[in-house]
């Protein structure tokens, strides 16, 4: 696990390159605190600053390079299947320094070149230099766990496993991308394929570029297919071969020569991890966090701690108020990275692993979008197929029937959703019901007239296009390469390597999504809503305390400090001076959302995208 930058074919004289490498490497030392490496060829600089996870001796040390073949690598990430590889090119008669997962890459590249590329499993980012063909790739694992950024100057390219990496070499101007405004009012984070810099891009997931002095090219070597591939006898043969994949899943997800643990809070998906953890290893450490302040529903201690219990695991408690997010917010926008409304439970939850000593971490993220846990899994599939028949309701009709509703329903979110059907035309309208922060509608009254036509309605709905038809495994798919890849996935490693902690997803495991995309569509199966098929797999680890518990995801008491100790930023960032200085926003018009949120009438994610968008700018010295 590490940060890795490069530069390729630059115009700049070489002490000026090496300048801007060491500028980024040494941006992202909270990456990779072990150690740092660098490797300088004609046309190309590869660096690495390395967090030691697998192999902790010097002979792991990063960039590999192959001085008589001209070929050098830098990886971040884990190779989860890499001693299968490790013992095929053994066979072949090649040689190992280290027992490293990331020196497979040099040696699998040299035997496969770029068919190794969908043999490898895991969560990573790769750079390889190849100086015999004058060749730099760059490639991302199959969901995009691992970032991987990079920019296009004049007829170079630089890249960097962080946005700000970029920003701090200098090579390139800090321009805000007003393309990302719509979008990231959207849905209160960017999108994967959008970033806020304007040159920056985000290498896609499962895909790979090859770069050479006169070319780019763009390839995908992983598809997310949404197939019925799979049959079974019975859903009995069904569980066992889910529950066999699962266990191999944490087998692999658990290789580490440091201390690892696991996240644990109350529900089923932690649960989960920590049991089949628990059911291999002796020793497990588990780690939970709680709160002082907010609804006490959101403090899940006392269940974390029957869990951790129930397992035997050494179990550790932190508990946080509303004062210690004030004190660390200036550092949680600074490695952010890319601005979004969420992240900080991820910031909190990996220092407490980094106090408690952990450098790797298990995390239950996925279960919920893979397997269909989400109550939207229950009604997405009946209400899709009412989307025709509401299309051709008049709109004066609808405008009756969208009134009557709002005034029955409680809670202003709820209410929000109901108003927005007026615009439900399809299926990727319907989805953005669930998943967009402010409706396209709401957000052109919020942005400055110049910048008010900068995206229609469909092009924003447009971002939740996908190929599957199936109602089940198109809200999969759409929840999949969206909210995880986008949201969750991206949060998560920014704010885990703030801390120099390696958190792992074991169910978005590559074989276990392959498992289960391939499958027949769960949508009226008993395995389906809500994610009975990871339930029945697991059924014999979970305890009832946690089986029959109301679902609640891991929630931070926002709201509660968002009206207390960070009031202070929330008023800054909306004050007139601060909207008028940035000049993005109608200053009127944010008043009044401001207004809003202090009556209860909007959500707290509303007002805090807005936020650490604006600190994020102003961390970064982006200009609009």
């Amino acid at each position: 696990m590490c940060g890795i930058a490069g530069i390729f074919n630059s115009d700049l004289d070489h002490s000026s390159q090496l300048q801007a490498q060491q500028r980024m490497i040494n941006y992202m030392h909270h990456r990779g605190p072990d150690d740092k490496g660098h490797e300088d060829f004609d046309i190309c600089m590869l660096g690495q600053t390395r967090l030691s996870i697998i192999d902790l001796s010097d002979k792991a040390r990063q960039p590999f390079i192959d001085q008589k073949n001209k070929i050098s690598v830098a990886v971040n990430g884990e190779i989860y299947n890499y001693r299968v590889l490790r013992e095929k090119l053994l066979a072949k008669g090649y040689k190992f320094q280290s027992d490293s997962d990331s020196e497979v890459v040099l040696h699998g590249y040299k035997e496969w070149n770029e068919s190794l590329f969908p043999m490898l499993q895991g969560m990573f980012a790769i750079s390889i230099y190849d100086g015999n063909s004058e060749s730099l790739y760059l490639c991302r694992d199959r969901l995009g766990i691992k970032p991987l950024y990079f920019a296009r100057v004049d007829k170079s390219l630089i890249f960097a496993s962080e946005i700000g990496a970029i920003i701090q070499s200098k090579l390139l101007n800090s321009s805000f991308n007003t393309d990302s405004l719509f979008p990231f009012l959207f849905l209160g984070y960017m999108p994967d394929s959008i970033c806020p810099i304007e040159g920056v891009e985000s290498l896609s997931p499962g895909s790979y570029l090859k770069v050479t002095k006169n070319d780019i090219n763009y390839k995908n070597y992983w598809e997310m297919e949404f197939s019925e591939k799979k049959q079974y006898e019975n859903d009995n043969e069904l569980i066992l071969e889910t529950r066999k994949i699962l266990e191999e899943s944490i087998r692999v997800h658990t290789q580490s020569d440091v201390p690892l643990g696991v996240f644990l809070s109350g529900g089923i998906d932690s649960t989960i991890i920590a049991g089949l953890v628990s059911s291999q290893n002796s020793h497990v450490k588990t780690l939970s966090v709680g709160f002082e302040d907010g609804p006490s529903r959101l403090n899940e201690l006392e269940i974390a701690r029957k869990t951790a219990k129930y397992f035997g695991t050494n179990h550790t408690e932190f508990v946080l108020n509303g004062s210690d997010i004030r004190q660390r917010i200036s550092r949680i926008i600074r490695h952010i990275d890319s601005p979004s409304f969420d992240g900080i439970n991820s910031y909190i939850v990996s220092e407490m692993a980094k106090e408690s000593g952990l450098t790797v971490a298990l995390s239950g993220l996925g279960g919920d979008e893979l397997f269909g846990g989400y109550e939207i899994f229950n009604f997405y599939p009946k209400y899709l197929s009412m989307v025709p028949y509401w299309r051709k309701i008049p709109n004066q009709l609808k405008s009756i029937f969208i009134g009557l509703s709002s005034n029955i329903i409680r809670g202003s979110d709820r209410r929000q959703k109901i108003r927005r059907l007026m615009d439900v035309d399809d299926a990727s309208a319907l989805y953005a019901l669930n998943r967009s922060n402010t409706w396209p509608s709401e957000i052109s009254k919020l942005v400055k007239e110049d910048f008010s036509d900068a995206a229609t309605s469909d092009d924003l709905f447009d971002l939740f296009k996908v190929n599957s038809n199936d109602p089940w495994k198109s809200l999969q798919e759409r929840e999949i390469k969206n909210y995880v890849t986008s949201r969750l996935l991206r949060d998560t490693d920014a704010m885990s390597m703030a801390h120099s902690i390696e958190v792992r997803v074991p169910l978005l495991d590559d074989n276990l999504v392959e498992h289960v995309i391939s499958l027949p569509s769960l949508s009226k199966s008993p395995l389906g809503y809500p994610k009975r098929l990871l339930i029945e797999s697991t059924r014999d680890l979970l305890p009832d305390f946690v089986l029959n518990r109301r679902k609640q995801g891991f929630q931070l008491p926002m709201e509660v400090w968002m009206r207390n100790e960070l009031e202070d930023v929330v008023k800054d960032v909306f004050s007139q001076d601060s909207i008028k200085q940035r000049g993005l926003f109608n200053e009127r018009e944010m008043s009044k959302l401001l207004s809003m949120f202090e009556k209860n009438q909007v959500t707290y994610d509303v007002i805090w995208k807005f936020v650490t968008l604006e600190l994020w700018l102003r961390e970064h010295k982006v200009n609009v």
